[in-house]
């Protein structure tokens, strides 16, 4: 994980959004938060994010998606019965972190 601003807070509000996000950026910044967590950010957006001095968790792309992927698959396998929900395992970050 990458992480910017201070490490140790109080959060009263956060923020959570999914791949880059960088729409939603000043809208976070705005709102007041103390905390967000993203899956991916631009270099820009980091130095903004730093600026505002919040704290901000950045995933990775691919690893914050990948989180979830278990739960969906379980989800989708209850609710789609009948069909067929397969989690790939060849698909892999493309990355390699040394």
């Amino acid at each position: 994980v990458g992480l910017i601003g201070p490490a140790r807070r109080i959060v009263r509000r956060a923020a959570v959004g999914a791949g880059s996000c960088g729409f939603l950026l000043r809208d976070v910044i705005r709102a007041g938060c103390d905390f967000y967590l993203t899956g991916e950010l631009r270099h820009h957006h980091a130095l903004e994010l730093q600026e505002a001095s919040l704290t901000t968790v950045c995933l990775g792309h691919s690893h914050s998606e990948r989180l979830i992927l278990p739960h969906l698959a379980r989800m989708l396998r209850r609710r789609c019965r009948g069909v067929t929900v397969i989690l790939s395992k060849a698909d892999r970050d493309p990355f390699t972190y040394l």
